[in-house]
């Protein structure tokens, strides 16, 4: 009976170890206008999150992108107004600011859609 205390204990150690270590943020891109404001947080290991705010209403969309150079691939996301495109472009636009632009099909940037600012955390530069 008492190893299988042990045992337990140890299982319920290993198993909160794992399930307690917070995702890294690769990137944040945002945009606000007016009463709404979006953000896209970019994870480590390729997880989305995309949290849209109104005065009203609060939405959480989550997916997965891929990036290949600096095309973010995303998984199909319905049900946001801000982020139609599947890809976005990470753009160098001066000196020390950076855009997400979304892309249309052919990989031009769409310019009827949103672009995102970008902010770095310290472990991605």
């Amino acid at each position: 009976m008492r190893k299988l205390v042990y045992i337990a204990i140890y299982l319920t150690i290993i198993l909160y170890s794992c399930a307690s270590k917070p995702k890294s943020l690769k990137l944040r891109g945002y945009k606000s206008e007016g009463l709404m404001t979006t953000h896209l947080y970019f994870y480590q290991g390729g997880d989305l999150k995309i949290k849209e705010s109104t005065f009203l209403d609060d939405l959480e969309l989550e997916g997965q992108y891929t990036l290949t150079d600096s095309i973010f691939t995303i998984s199909k996301i319905d049900g946001s107004s801000w982020v139609k495109a599947e890809r976005l472009l990470l753009k160098h636009d001066s000196l020390s600011s950076y855009t997400l632009y979304q892309l249309d099909r052919h990989n031009r940037i769409d310019s009827s859609l949103f672009h995102f600012d970008v902010s770095f955390t310290e472990d991605y530069r």
